[in-house]
Formats: structure tokens, sequence, C-alpha cells
């Protein structure tokens, strides 16, 4: 099972990105953690306190400069090329 968290801790919540920086362990089983929107991500970035990669999934451009935090850019003709690659 795959699980998938976005910084809304239910539908029509608001972003928390304490959410997002929880450390991933075997008793959450969380696989991806997903960010929509460049503002979203620096939020959640200034709050991390270790190592962070940022994984880009971009169809036309990338919507985030991330400079040296940048692990991969991906660039897919579609949203379920994400699946092929993850």
């Amino acid at each position: 099972m795959c699980y998938f968290w976005d910084g809304y801790d239910y539908k029509g919540a608001i972003f928390r990105p304490a959410s997002l920086v929880r450390p991933i362990n075997n008793f959450l089983g969380i696989n991806v953690k997903l960010i929509n929107k460049a503002s979203e991500v620096e939020t959640v970035l200034s709050e991390c306190n270790t190592g962070t990669a940022v994984y880009q999934f971009y169809v036309k451009k990338r919507f985030y400069d991330p400079g040296s935090r940048l692990g991969k850019a991906f660039q897919i003709q579609r949203t379920m090329d994400v699946l092929k690659i993850v």
C-alpha cells in the first residue's frame, strides 16, 4: 500500500507544513509527500531540520527552482507517468 501526504490533514483543511515535515517511519507507512504549489514548497523547506531533496515532475516547465535542494526533475508526458517513475 502506498500513502500520500500533501500537507492538508483532511478535505477542506488549511495547508499545514508541519504535516509534511513529520519524520517518516515504519509505523506511519508514508511513502510519498506531495506539494502542488511553489509557495508551499518554500514553507515546508523552511521548517525542515534534516537533509531534504525536491523531486519535481512537470509537463511543460518547472514551477519551482530549488537550487541545491533539487534531487531530480522529471519531464513527463502525462500525470500517470509519475507512477512509472516512482
